[in-house]
């Protein structure tokens, strides 16, 4: 089945004064295709291939030696790039090359700003630090090597795939700083993808960069951006793995599966979540390969993925899943089993503590943007945006309208958008538009799946739901189209609210964190230090220079303390007394 021309119309049709200006390159749309999907390829599977490759050097009962650290990494460039050169070959080798310097790029952007956030500054780095300094837990049954507290259970049991990147590059030689670079890195192969996909399928060069850039942007990707977490990075492997299948489904260049077999792979490892959010998207796969390719067809597809799961979970993810379940009775425990634990205990906003599944999503995404903590936070009108919003939005962990506080503007119109497009579709069927509409409808079945769907960085993949619905509307000959351009708008300008605001404070944070360090560096003294939540400071202290000694809490003597600077996004703690 050959894709409608959309965007530009029909051959002889007449294209609107706004699409046309938007349209500013006129190229080969199949070579502009491979030169983007062979930069995605690349920069995707350099971290791809290092957790592969480190993991199978833990399964075999090595360590992570600064030597061997080495060759996985420049050995997964190498890979990479190979990748990418074979099989869009049509593309030269360029955009490969290309992804070297933006990989690079992304490394030296991340080292530049430390990860301020609690998450990442305790049991992420936690993790990092343990496989960095020989932890193998696919062999060893010592508690694994800690800087201050003892290791904690998210450490030891949640899925590794993000950990084990960082931890090669840190023990390849790469400052802690720069080892956070794969959501950077994220960020470039997701704006690739889209960007490849919409114009091969015959967008304008104008409509798919903006709508590449709005996917890679998503909120809670760029607030996530300096740290460890990795709820955004679960978003572009779902993404990713949803745009290369239908890549596949529509044009049948069996090419686009390795990005797919990629994502899943690396999304499986990254949070328990996973499992079931990418079960979802690989079934309604199979059933639309089925109804666009035949039974035959489907049956390959849901094979191939299948397998990829197989290996992704049962083998590279034997540790902690497989683990979890034969020690602990659950393959997600502690979240899940005989000895869970409830995480949403003191997570849970007040506000929504009495209030439904359904009403906890509706009330979160229409209400103000909110921390969630101390004040309660309140439904506001749509498009409306306060001084304290711009605030909240800043947070890497928003709870209550964590994605902007111009996304409830966003979903009234991307509603107003799917009420006009009905009707005409049953006038006058168009593949791309039901084809984009199914992924904001499997997308959105995947959110409605997550009992946890009101706060934000649980459920990601929410923002490519209306992006979907902008791209469906933009595919029509018709007024709706500035309606989808509408909704691009909208949320190009909540991204640059969210990410503004979360660069601006990430980097105040860690001038401060550098500042105190310089400052204790200067002395030449020793300090006794009570990190508490943020056990990175030490190792930040001591690759310093400075004699940085763990003291808990109520070891620290001195009469009047000082607090960690830029601990966290609105958090104070810590301790540091000079030793005595």
């Amino acid at each position: 089945m050959k894709p409608r021309a959309i965007a530009h119309g029909g051959k002889g049709e007449r294209q609107s004064a706004l699409l046309e200006r938007l349209a500013w390159v006129n190229d080969n749309k199949t070579a502009s295709f491979a030169g983007l999907w062979q930069f995605g390829v690349a920069i995707l599977l350099f971290p791809v291939l290092t957790f592969v490759l480190a993991t199978l050097w833990l399964m075999a009962g090595g360590v992570l030696t600064q030597i061997v650290a080495m060759t996985i990494m420049s050995g997964s460039a190498m890979a990479a790039i190979f990748a990418g050169i074979s099989l869009f070959r049509e593309a030269g080798g360029i955009p490969a090359c290309a992804s070297v310097a933006f990989g690079s790029c992304a490394m030296l952007i991340a080292a530049l700003v430390a990860d301020t956030s609690i998450d990442g500054q305790h049991y992420h780095f936690q993790a990092i630090y343990a496989f960095a300094n020989g932890w193998n837990p696919y062999w060893d049954t010592m508690a694994p090597p800690t800087i201050g507290d003892p290791i904690t259970l998210w450490a030891i049991h949640y899925p590794r795939a993000g950990w084990i990147i960082s931890a090669t590059w840190l023990a390849a030689g790469l400052p802690l700083g720069a080892v956070k670079a794969t959501n950077l890195m994220a960020v470039f192969a997701t704006a690739a993808f889209v960007a490849g996909a919409l114009v091969r399928l015959k967008y304008s060069s104008g409509i798919a960069l903006l709508m590449a850039v709005a996917a890679a942007a998503n909120p809670i990707l760029l607030s996530q951006a300096f740290t460890s977490m990795n709820d955004g990075l679960l978003g572009v492997c779902m993404i990713v793995f949803l745009v290369s299948a239908a890549v596949t489904i529509q044009f049948g260049d069996q090419r686009a599966l390795l990005p797919a077999v990629a994502a899943l792979i690396l999304g499986l490892n990254i949070k328990f979540s996973s499992l079931p959010l990418f079960a979802i998207l690989a079934g309604f796969m199979c059933v639309a390969t089925l109804w666009a390719l035949g039974l035959r067809a489907s049956v390959v597809l849901g094979s191939i993925l299948l397998v990829t799961a197989f290996f992704a979970v049962a083998i590279l993810g034997w540790s902690p899943y497989v683990q979890n379940a034969m020690t602990f009775g659950h393959v997600f425990y502690p979240l899940m089993g005989p000895q869970a634990v409830d995480i949403m205990v003191g997570n849970t906003p007040q506000v929504l503590e009495a209030q439904s599944t359904l009403q906890r999503f509706l009330y979160s995404h229409f209400a103000e943007t909110h921390a969630g903590y101390e004040t309660r936070a309140a439904l506001k009108w749509p498009f409306s945006v306060s001084r304290a919003e711009l605030r909240a939005a800043g947070g890497v962990d928003v709870r209550i309208g964590g994605f902007g506080p111009l996304f409830s503007g966003v979903l009234v119109v991307t509603l107003a958008g799917i009420a006009t497009l009905f009707p005409s579709l049953r006038k006058q069927p168009n593949p791309t538009v039901i084809a984009l509409l199914f992924m904001a409808g499997v997308l959105l079945i995947s959110v409605l799946a997550m009992p946890q769907n009101w706060w934000a960085r649980y459920v990601p993949q929410l923002w490519f739901v209306p992006l979907c619905v902008a791209g469906a509307l933009v595919a029509v000959r018709s007024k709706r189209q500035f309606l989808g351009l509408t909704i691009l708008g909208l949320m190009l300008i909540d991204s640059t609210l969210v990410g503004g605001a979360s660069v601006w404070r990430a980097i105040e944070r860690s001038r401060q964190l550098d500042a105190q360090i310089a400052d204790m560096s200067k002395s030449g003294r020793s300090y006794c230090v009570d990190p508490e939540m943020v056990q990175s400071r030490l190792y930040l202290m001591r690759e310093a220079g400075i004699d940085a000694r763990y003291t808990p809490g109520a070891a620290v003597s001195c009469a009047a303390p000082t607090e960690i600077a830029g601990y966290g996004p609105d958090r104070f703690g810590g301790a540091i007394c000079e030793c005595r």
